[in-house]
């Protein structure tokens, strides 16, 4: 039987609060399989994903996709308020690494234009939709 998105996230946030990996209550990360599991193992299509991201800032978490070099794709689950509290960057560092108009990201008239990312997504706002894709950095990289 296919869990209802409300039932799932439910589920989420149990997990989210039982005590593993040495913590309580704490964000986690699952493989996309995990959540096709515990949904009840229907195929999990974008439009599944964006209802469940709703329910889940509806009900105060966020479930956010994860780029994992694998091959398995993996979710971060994390509570609203945990990136609520994230520190902002002030102006005065932004305004530090602005693009000028010479850049090739600007425009003649010095307006910046959105570039489509690597899985042809257009920005969409300054609010974050899903996808919401992050690529997993290794430890083992150089910069």
């Amino acid at each position: 039987m296919i869990r209802t998105n409300k039932e799932v996230i439910e589920i989420l946030i149990k997990i989210y609060k039982a005590e593993f990996g040495g913590k309580l209550d704490q964000r986690f990360n699952l493989s996309w399989s995990d959540l096709r599991t515990i949904r009840g193992g229907a195929r999990l299509e974008y439009g599944v994903y964006c209802a469940l991201w709703a329910e889940g800032v509806r009900r105060g978490v966020y479930i956010i996709e994860l780029d994992d070099n694998s091959g398995e794709r993996m979710l971060a689950v994390v509570r609203t308020q945990t990136v609520d509290r994230w520190r902002r960057v002030p102006k005065k560092i932004i305004n530090t690494y602005a693009a000028g108009a010479n850049d090739t990201g600007a425009t003649p008239q010095g307006k910046r234009q959105f570039a489509i990312s690597a899985d042809g997504q257009l920005p969409r706002g300054k609010r974050m939709v899903p996808p919401i894709r992050v690529p997993r950095v290794s430890s083992t990289a150089t910069s």
